[in-house]
């Protein structure tokens, strides 16, 4: 082991790629090699010597502040992170409390490299940032049991780590925000309305409220570019606001009828459209009139065909008499733009 140690550093101070891969490698199939075949398992002595030989490459990397050999380094130290993550789960996973701290030690190790001062490594660093981001989401997994808190917690990371990825212009951290938002999403999706919750209410307000922020304050985003958000992000703030409101209808409408159920959808719908000009008038961006168009024609076909055809007079009257408001409203809103 200490030769390979020589071969690292030897062909990473002199550029030598192929011998400098065959030696990083093969020093790790060596060492889990032993653990698994000598000794039969994998040990906390197996774990530490992963450890020495990453961070040692971690140093050397830092130190020679070489750009050239970045196509070396970069497969190698997340390739090492990984195989310290398998096997330090496996090692403290039999105490809790142990477990835990593995966790908070490399998330705090992590983010501190992440912030080294050093201008040559910026992707090295992003990728220190998404992985302490990583140990941080598996440790409030396993510490917080009631899955409504989960969603809030992780709902505030990923809004957290997407912040933090457009100030370092990490490609890695944004991707990684909006996949830790999409397990929030699915999530979200899959609860039916009558099981919502204030803690899920909470979650899609901050998730509805993160993409406002976003379309308003363009100059936050640093990654996508500013023109596919500007003409995307209306689209999914009113997707997410069909799916809250109609969760919210069903959930105030679980005990009731059929009829009232498809009742309290529709007008939840009308509001729904109600907002979407509301904003149109607000930003003037056409984009909000469009989507407001195209909503409110699908709301009154599901009132027109469906709804009508099984509710009592009164109810129509009001159906009516909403919608009218509704249209009076939106007539106003062109009136004043025209």
């Amino acid at each position: 082991m200490v030769f390979i140690y020589g071969l690292i550093l030897e062909s990473l101070r002199g550029q030598y790629k192929i011998t400098w891969n065959v030696a990083n490698y093969a020093f790790m199939f060596t060492v889990l090699f032993f653990g698994l075949v000598g000794s039969g398992e994998i040990s906390t002595l197996t774990f530490l010597t992963i450890a020495i030989q990453h961070f040692f490459i971690i140093y050397l990397t830092f130190k020679t502040n070489n750009i050239f050999v970045k196509n070396m380094y970069i497969p190698a130290i997340t390739i090492g992170s990984l195989f310290m993550l398998l096997i330090g789960v496996d090692v403290f996973d039999q105490t809790p409390s142990y477990q835990y701290t593995f966790y908070s030690i490399m998330a705090i190790v992590y983010s501190l490299l992440s912030y080294v001062k050093n201008k040559s490594h910026t992707e090295l660093k992003n990728i220190f940032f998404v992985i302490s981001m990583f140990y941080i989401f598996i440790l409030l997994n396993d510490i917080v049991i009631d899955p409504s808190s989960k969603l809030i917690l992780f709902t505030m990371q990923a809004v957290l780590v997407y912040y933090f990825a457009q100030i370092r212009k990490s490609i890695l951290g944004t991707i990684a925000s909006i996949i830790l938002l999409l397990s929030v999403l699915v999530q979200l999706f899959d609860k039916p309305g009558y099981m919502l919750s204030l803690e899920t209410v909470v979650v899609w307000m901050i998730i509805i409220s993160f993409f406002f922020v976003l379309y308003i304050k363009e100059t936050i985003t640093k990654i996508i570019d500013r023109n596919i958000m500007k003409s995307t992000l209306p689209y999914i703030i009113e997707v997410l606001l069909i799916i809250f409101i109609s969760k919210m209808a069903y959930y105030f409408t679980d005990d009731s009828s059929l009829m009232i159920k498809n009742i309290g959808l529709s007008l939840s719908w009308i509001i729904i459209v109600g907002v979407t000009y509301g904003l149109f008038s607000y930003f003037k961006e056409k984009v909000w009139k469009n989507i407001g168009l195209i909503f409110l024609f699908i709301t009154l076909l599901k009132v027109t065909f469906y709804d009508l055809s099984g509710i009592d007079v009164v109810w129509k009257a009001i159906l009516f008499i909403i919608l009218g408001v509704i249209g009076l409203l939106i007539s106003k809103v062109f009136y004043t733009k025209k």
